[in-house]
Order: structure tokens, then sequence, then C-alpha cells
């Protein structure tokens, strides 16, 4: 429909939709209902006339909203033969498109507006085409023009007024012109507004592909972002969000995303905010990404330093450990997807900190560097290898993940140090129903560094059963197997498949002037289940340590 109705205007639209309203008389609806079963007639006959009357007088309504559908972005296409498209700017929000084949027949014209469509598309197939775009004016509809497979005539004569930043009273050509052709032999022609992209484009690989692409590239999504979550540091995590997802040409898997939300945790009372916002269409094939991230909850207590420091449970139950503390993070990054498993990010962050702790805490009992307030800054990159056959619920293949983060001597930092972390994963398939999925993971600390960067173990992600934020250092090693045992399909309104799952945790902490040899260890299983081919994903779970035990209900695996 979306190549094909580009020609069809809105009166046509509304002429059609008229006329099927008189040829579809109620005579005519009584009869269609006669042709089914006499049982049918007998139960359902009057509802299946009624109905069919309410669509018949909502048709008008439907085919407008049809073809604003279609409309808002018109896509016309060539002959293999070659041909000329000339896009004019006639006056602002108005774009006249007339479509010649080589012999200078008009095959196409339509007149756009900008109250309807939003961007115009034209695509040279083969053949030697032309693409024109000429006016000059305010405001106008994006035009995109892409050659074809031979040599082609690329022009932009056209100015689109605009401002530098939109808001600025700096005049500068907006972009709303753009071109795309990979043959070296095309002849492009640029206006002060227009962009080219000479990137060298795939083959469509099927026909389902050609035709029906499974890559959205118009329009909108809106989704929501539901959490429930519990562990026994947090009690109850409640909350979610929105997701705002565009599409756009040639973007992929979209043109931007924004995806604000909120979570709160019953145990501490506090909240925690995010709001994510990351773009394809800023830089062709690296995703920007900016983020900011308000949150109460990243730290709960502090025992000490060390891989033996003490903890009383009758002090904890007094919330002697306890330590609030208020993060806020604003950070941009760069990340590029190289081949089909190799994710590299890069970026910077602006990181506040606030430490609050109560006056017969064992905090005030022994300070250390990190209280009070504390702007500061941070580098960070990383780099991912990640095979696995889904990120939830995964059951084949491996990752690994290297990541480095410095934090200068800026703002109220005064000494810089850096962290780097090495997290390998394996899941080996024993059986085509049981997986062994195997992790290690290393941290190391370099420099003096506020309390809350120290490389911690201990809660739902690393060392189950322990305390979060259980054991504090300048290194952690982290080791641990899970076997995961798939007992077939289960249906809870929706239909999924569920298992059972064991697993042993053991880590340490080493820390610069203690000397232990003490390993800690937990142990621990549960079920797990995914919905919905896997995108409703949930584990629950238990874990045993010399400390306590810790329940958990995630979504999805540990790691």
């Amino acid at each position: 429909d979306r190549r094909l109705l580009s020609s069809v205007t809105s009166a046509q639209w509304d002429s059609l939709a008229q006329y099927i309203q008189t040829v579809l008389s109620d005579t005519r609806l009584r009869a269609a209902v006669r042709q089914l079963p006499r049982e049918w007639q007998q139960t359902v006959g009057t509802d299946v006339f009624e109905l069919m009357r309410h669509r018949r007088e909502e048709l008008p309504q439907l085919a407008r909203q049809y073809y604003r559908l279609v409309a808002s972005t018109v896509e016309i296409r060539g002959t293999p033969k070659g041909d000329t498209f000339v896009a004019e700017r006639t006056r602002d929000g108005i774009v006249q498109i007339t479509l010649r084949q080589s012999g200078g027949t008009r095959r196409f014209f339509r007149e756009c507006t900008s109250d309807e469509t939003r961007e115009i598309r034209l695509f040279g197939l083969g053949g030697r085409d032309s693409i024109l775009i000429t006016g000059d004016v305010d405001r106008s509809i994006d035009v995109i023009g892409v050659g074809g497979s031979d040599e082609d005539v690329l022009i932009d004569r056209s100015h689109v007024a605009g401002n530098f930043w939109y808001v600025t009273p700096i005049p500068r050509a907006e972009h709303s012109s753009s071109f795309y052709d990979d043959d070296s032999t095309t002849t492009v022609v640029l206006g002060p507004g227009t962009t080219f992209n000479g990137k060298e484009t795939l083959a469509e690989m099927s026909p389902a592909d050609r035709f029906e692409p499974l890559n959205e590239d118009r329009g909108y999504d809106l989704g929501l972002h539901r959490r429930l979550t519990y562990n026994s540091d947090d009690g109850l995590l409640v909350g979610g969000g929105v997701v705002y997802t565009r599409y756009g040409f040639r973007h992929k898997p979209y043109a931007w995303e924004l995806n604000p939300s909120v979570v709160y945790a019953t145990t501490p009372q506090d909240i925690q905010l995010t709001l994510d916002a990351r773009y394809y269409s800023i830089v062709p094939g690296v995703m920007v990404g900016v983020s900011f991230f308000h949150t109460e909850l990243s730290l709960g207590r502090f025992y000490g330093y060390g891989n033996e420091s003490p903890r009383d449970e009758d002090l904890e139950a007094d919330d002697f450990y306890r330590v609030d503390q208020e993060r806020v993070d604003v950070r941009a990054f760069l990340r590029f997807r190289s081949a089909d498993h190799w994710v590299f990010e890069m970026g910077a962050a602006y990181r506040y900190s606030e430490i609050e702790f109560a006056q017969n805490s064992a905090f005030a009992l022994s300070p250390v560097y990190g209280a009070g307030d504390l702007k500061y800054g941070e580098i960070f990159g990383s780099i991912v290898w990640d095979t696995r056959d889904h990120q939830l619920l995964p059951m084949r293949g491996a990752y690994c993940t290297l990541t480095g983060r410095y934090f200068p001597v800026v703002l109220d930092n005064t000494s810089h140090f850096a962290d780097g972390l090495l997290d390998l994963r394996a899941y080996l398939p024993l059986h085509p129903d049981v997986t062994l999925a195997l992790r290690a993971r290393g941290q190391n600390i370099w420099g003096r560094h506020p309390f809350y960067h120290a490389a911690y173990l201990g809660g739902k992600d690393d060392l189950r059963g322990f305390s979060r934020e259980r054991f504090a250092g300048d290194a952690s090693l982290l080791g641990g197997g899970e076997l995961r045992i798939a007992l077939g399909s289960v249906n809870l309104f929706v239909p999924g498949e569920w298992g059972l799952l064991a697993f042993g945790d053991a880590g340490r902490i080493f820390y610069l002037g203690e000397e232990s040899d003490n390993l800690h260890s937990g142990w621990g299983g549960g079920f797990w289940a995914g919905f919905l081919d896997k995108r409703i994903a949930l584990s629950a779970l238990f874990a045993l340590t010399e400390e306590r035990l810790g329940l958990y209900l995630n979504t999805g695996f540990t790691f």
C-alpha cells in the first residue's frame, strides 16, 4: 500500500468511500447475512447485520485516517529504464512531485502538503536517473532522493531558510534534502542544506525483505517498560516507564529512542530515576547516547574494607552499617557495532555523590575517603563480544566484556584513579534441555578512590546470598557456575516454557595491607520461566551463605 497508493489523493479516497457506502445498501447487507448457515442467522444474524451497517457508516472516516497514514511518507519509485524526478518547493510546506519516463511522458504527479506529509522519498531504479529539487521557501517537507544502480544525476537547487540550532537568530539553511547513491560515476550537486550519503548499500536479500522490510523505516512506536523484582537488600522494586521509538529512512534499528523510567524500592523507601536517549540518525553506523541517572539505591551499606570485614546480624538489623548515597550521573557516549558480535563504546560523564550516615554508625566510627559531597568526572570505554542466543535467558553462546574507567583530577576530585573489569561467561549445552553456565570476573582499582568506587562483592549480581556491598577492597575475583534445566512448556495466560536451576558462587576481595586466604561461597537454586518467545522472562531463586539466606526475583537469569 505504501508504494502503490502514493498517487491516490484525499478526494479520490473520499469519493471511493462514498461510492462503497452507496453500493452497500441495507438490502445487500441483509442478502449477505442470508448467505450464512440458517443456525448462524438465527443466533448472530442480527448482530452481524448491525455490525456491517456500523462499519459502512464509519467508512469515510476510516478512509481519511488510512489516507493520512499512507500520505505521511510518500514513496515514489521509477522504472528500470531511467526516469526524471522533479521536486519543486513551490510555497511554504508545499512540494510538487513530477515523474517523467525516459521519453518525456509524465507518469506521475502529486502535490504534497506539510499538513499531511512529513517526508517524500524518490527512488531511481535502473538506467540513467535524474533527481532535481528546486524552490526557495522558509519551511518545507523533507525530500530524499535515492539514485539507481547506474550512472545518475542528483541536483539540489533549492533553499529552505532556517536558523542555527533552529532557535538562534543566526541564519542557516535547513537540512531538508538528502541524496543517497553509492555509484562513483554519479553526478551530485549539493545545495546549502543538502546531505549526501555515498555509503555502499547491500542488496535486498529476499522478496519478503524487499516488499515488507523487517526493519521499520517510518512512524513511531510507544511502548511500556515494567519492572517488578525482589531481593533481600532492597525489598520489592516496583516501577517502569515508557519507550518512545522514532523510525527513519535507513536508520537501523531506529532513528532515535527516548526512555524515561522510575523505580521505587520498598525496604530503603527510595527511588531511582532514569532518562535515556539514543540516536542512530546523527552519525551513520554509530549510536549516540545521552543519559541522566538519579538514584538513592546504588549504595546501602558499608562494612569496611577487607576480605574479612566483620558483620553482626543484630547491628545490621539496627542499621549500624547503613550509609545513604544520593548519586547523579549525566553521561554521553558513542557505541559502534562491528561485524556480528563486537560492540565498542566510549564516552564521558559528570558525576555527583552525596553521602549521609548516622552519628552512631560504623561509618562514623571509622570514616573513609568519600564522605560528604563530591563532584567529579569520568571517562570510560568498553569492548564487548557477545554470541548469546538470548540476553535475558541465555542457553548457548559466550559473552566477554572488558571495561575501563578513568577519573581525572577535575571539579572536586583531587586524586585521579582508575578501574578495570573483565567479565567472561560461557553457556555450554550438555543436553538439548540442559545448559551449564560458567562465569569468571575480575576487577582492579588503581589510585586513591572514594569508598563507593571500591571493588565490591555481594548481592544479587555477583556473590549471591551475601548482603549487597558486603566486601570491599582494591580488587576482586569471582567465579560461578549455574546448571539450567528446561522442563517443558507452560501456559500461564500466554504460552511459555519453564525450568529449574542450581548454582554455586565463590569469590574474594584483595585489600592492601590485609593478609587473607578466605574464599567466600554461596549456593542455591530456583526456577525460571520465559513467555512469548522469551520476551517476558523471570527467575526466582534462593541463595544460602555462611551469613544469611537471600531471596531474589529477577527479570531473567543473573548472568
